[in-house]
């Protein structure tokens, strides 16, 4: 995991309203048994957050996909929060 904003190795998101990816991870991967909630879709996968739309990030969406795209099987883009309130307006 990446986050182009921070340089770190934790790309969780800032705030209540960039929750979106954390969302889309946990339908497609949520572990069995959690005691939360429900299983994920392939609940023995494994996932990877790479954060790259931000006001500091340092990656175009190409550079971010392109350094994580030789690593993972699967690829899931989740562009952004709930409508009229992420980067696209």
């Amino acid at each position: 995991s990446w986050n182009f904003g921070t340089s770190a190795q934790d790309p969780s998101p800032s705030s209540i309203l960039d929750t979106h990816g954390t969302s889309c991870a946990g339908v497609a991967a949520g572990a069995i048994n959690n005691g939360v909630c429900g299983a994920g879709i392939a609940y023995r996968a494994t996932i990877s957050g790479v954060r790259y739309i931000c006001s500091t990030c340092s990656a175009t969406p190409a550079q971010a996909i392109s350094s994580y795209s030789a690593r993972a099987n699967v690829s899931s883009n989740s562009w952004g929060p709930s409508f009229g309130l992420g980067f696209f307006r």
